[in-house]
């Protein structure tokens, strides 16, 4: 039996697919969310039905997480408003380009804000929170970061977020706060992560 209403979770990329469903089933578990997404009117929609299904308090922000100041104040408003969180869950993940000479120094850019700078910001920026509560911060890689296939941007991301939480791990885990790299692979909308 699981109770997280005293744990507060930020989860980024909440909208819709595993990001919505991670949401939901926090929801299901009483924590209270701090939800962001780009499109400002689904999220708000989504943490509306949220609201009256679970009644759990939920804060939103609609952002690109490679926004990095927008990201870091969000992070910070939502710990102010619902507590320190007890867990992170940095969720949005895409990409630009696919094979080699198809891909340019902006998509590349692109891919790695997305799937790695982001991640890092929403995890830089609640660290300080985390420590606080012994809490654990999940990074939704996918299974393209340790098994090649088409899109070489998108796999060598994830490779280097599933990189990263492997030091993270070691970094952060001497002080309580636990990090781990998730790689779901194909999801029942269609969409592999």
């Amino acid at each position: 039996d699981y109770d997280f209403s005293a744990r507060p979770v930020l989860v980024t990329g909440a909208s819709h697919g595993l990001g919505l469903a991670t949401a939901q089933l926090l929801a299901a578990f009483g924590a209270p969310l701090a939800l962001c997404a780009r499109d400002p009117a689904r999220l708000n929609e989504e943490a509306d039905r949220l609201r009256a299904k679970f009644g759990v308090p939920i804060f939103t922000r609609a952002l690109d997480v490679v926004e990095e100041e927008t990201l870091a104040e969000f992070v910070a408003e939502a710990g102010r408003r619902l507590g320190d969180f007890g867990g992170i869950v940095a969720n949005v993940g895409g990409a630009r380009g696919a094979r080699l000479e198809d891909t340019s120094a902006d998509d590349w850019a692109y891919t790695l804000g997305v799937n790695v700078v982001g991640a890092m910001t929403a995890l830089r920026a609640a660290t300080p929170q985390l420590r606080r509560t012994g809490g654990a911060a999940v990074l939704v890689s996918s299974i393209s970061g340790s098994k090649p296939a088409p899109g070489l941007p998108y796999g060598a991301t994830k490779a280097a977020l599933n990189h990263a939480a492997a030091i993270l791990s070691r970094e952060l885990g001497g002080e309580g706060v636990r990090v781990n790299a998730v790689g779901p692979g194909m999801l029942t909308d269609g969409m592999a992560a």
